[in-house]
């Protein structure tokens, strides 16, 4: 029987269109936080006041990357195919963000254990077109 832990929340995988849910047995212990990146071209031009021109391109989709581990069979087949799902998913996690998007890599590493077979540890990255922060505001993308 798995120790139940009263405040604890648990990452959740939902499919936007058809509200299919799968909830994480245990929460990545690593990552979640989403990084952000602008495409910024820097010019320079000539003469006696030469200075840099600066301009500001698209932001690229903010990515998130995490990492955990897996104890067994089920948990490892579903977090697989999550990843070959070619919908678009919600990712909620434990303080309440959401990102819509897909998952855009799962690594599983096997280690050896004389008791759990299927134990893996694991990274993972997910791509947010959509980003709602825990307050429930709109960052990126649309949720609409």
């Amino acid at each position: 029987m798995p120790l139940e832990l009263p405040n604890l929340v648990r990452w959740t995988f939902t499919e936007v269109w058809t509200g299919v849910t799968w909830e994480f047995r245990i929460n990545p212990n690593e990552g979640g936080s989403p990084t952000f990146e602008k495409q910024m071209n820097i010019m320079t031009n000539t003469g006696p006041y030469r200075g840099g021109i600066l301009q500001e391109g698209r932001m690229n989709v903010p990515v998130v990357d995490f990492s955990g581990a897996i104890l067994d069979q089920d948990q490892y087949e579903a977090l697989e195919s999550w990843f070959l799902k070619r919908v678009l998913i919600d990712m909620t996690d434990d303080v309440g963000r959401t990102f819509r998007g897909a998952i855009t890599a799962f690594n599983p590493n096997r280690q050896r254990r004389a008791y759990r077979q299927w134990y893996h540890t694991y990274t993972a990255q997910f791509a947010a077109w959509g980003y709602m922060n825990a307050s429930g505001q709109t960052i990126f993308g649309s949720f609409s």
